[in-house]
């Protein structure tokens, strides 16, 4: 449902928000202080704006593109001073010129500004709870944004009470089918006062008990697939899924909250550890034991293994090779003394590599594949795999294959 994003074919998310008089009922703050349930939305959703832009900071443009309607506009004041309108209202409409459709880098920069902006509307907001038309109305911006952007994947993430007050023929679940079958991934979050759920927890089924608000919402959400980004996030950060399980879950924890909404950007996390591998030319046969050990997990896409026979015919290979230093989570040095030896790796990779190290946190893993001086290296400050008394060409062949089986582990 959703491919990995690129800056030309983004991630587009839609919010749809309750922003009707239920939601101005407090919500459990850990961090102290009290919070309404709009207040606690408006906090996680610039912790989702940060922690995107974390993710895409190396990117040239966006990777996720993000709308906003709230529905529940009209309180009876707002009517009297003269600012009716439509129920269901763009929240970022007119914050800036142009679209409303922004990217995540720009509401993380000017995050100050949109959150000004929304709360600038707050005095016409807490009427009823058309949510119906709430769906109708995004279901027709998807269909625009589809047709301008082309979107890698398409998001809808609903927040209420699931009490709407425009719906008594129940057509609300219809509308998001509607809207799943056009592509349309549904993650549903119901609030209420009242704890009815497992905090942590995806339902295969709704569980007797629930209140309709909380049955309405079960049934909008979209089920959770097994090999998707958000499996592997939510499974990360210990969540129960049951088989079948929906992306449906009750929030009334402000943490829980930020951590929820914060899977939506987990498509923008590469599913694959980038692996640089140094070596010198003439330990070339040390490469291609290294490869078939790590084999498993390139086919897994646990990794991405790079070396410079990746380099294809005519490309630019000192670019290449800046460019795969300059993304790598981990780097496998193969030191030999003509690795030792080697200008280019002494002078350009390692400097590059002990960059990365230092500002990116990527790990640094020596292999010592033959006797040399790795003490009097700069390399000597990180611990090598195999002791440097001890090199794979000194060790008997199964001794030596068992090494790089442990070097393999790191990675999975």
């Amino acid at each position: 449902m959703i491919a990995q994003p690129t800056t030309d074919a983004p991630l587009l998310v839609g919010l749809l928000v309750d922003v009707s008089g239920s939601m101005t009922s407090a919500i459990q703050n850990t961090s102290g202080g009290s919070l309404n349930r709009l207040q606690s939305f408006q906090s996680a959703l610039g912790d989702l704006a940060s922690k995107a832009q974390r993710l895409a900071s190396s990117d040239a443009g966006d990777r996720l593109h993000l709308f906003a309607y709230g529905f529940g506009f009209g309180n009876p004041l707002s009517i009297i001073f003269g600012k009716s309108g439509p129920s269901v209202r763009d929240l970022l409409q007119g914050a800036q010129a142009g679209s409303s459709t922004i990217g995540i880098s720009e509401l993380a920069v000017k995050w100050a500004h949109y959150k000004s902006h929304v709360e600038g509307q707050a005095f016409q907001m807490f009427g009823s709870t058309p949510m119906l038309e709430g769906f109708r109305v995004v279901t027709e911006r998807f269909r625009t944004e589809q047709n301008a952007r082309k979107p890698a994947g398409k998001i809808l993430f609903v927040l209420s009470d699931g009490e709407p007050t425009d719906d008594p023929s129940g057509k609300v679940p219809v509308a998001a089918k509607e809207l799943n079958d056009e592509g349309v991934l549904i993650v549903s979050c119901f609030v209420t006062d009242q704890d009815i759920t497992s905090m942590r927890h995806l339902y295969g089924a709704p569980q007797h008990g629930w209140p309709a608000g909380a049955a309405l919402m079960f049934n909008v959400a979209s089920q959770l697939q097994q090999d998707s980004a958000f499996h592997t996030y939510l499974r990360e950060h210990t969540w129960q899924v049951e088989p079948n399980a929906r992306l449906f879950t009750q929030i009334n924890q402000s943490q829980v909250l930020s951590e929820f909404l914060q899977m939506l950007v987990s498509p923008l996390q590469d599913k694959s550890s980038r692996v640089f591998v140094s070596y010198s030319h003439k330990d070339e046969h040390w490469l291609e034991r290294l490869r078939v050990h790590l084999s498993p997990l390139v086919r897994s896409q646990n990794i991405d293994l790079w070396h410079d026979q990746r380099i294809k015919p005519g490309s630019k290979w000192k670019d290449e090779i800046d460019k795969a230093l300059a993304e790598a989570d981990a780097a496998v040095l193969l030191v030999s003394p003509d690795f030792l030896a080697s200008e280019f790796i002494q002078q350009v990779e390692f400097p590059l590599l002990l960059e990365r190290a230092q500002n990116r946190g990527a790990r640094i893993l020596p292999v010592i594949v033959a006797p040399c001086r790795y003490d009097l290296s700069p390399l000597s400050s990180f611990q090598a795999v195999n002791s440097p008394d001890t090199p794979l060409s000194a060790m008997t062949k199964p001794k030596a294959e068992s090494v790089l089986v442990d070097l393999s582990r790191q990675f999975a």
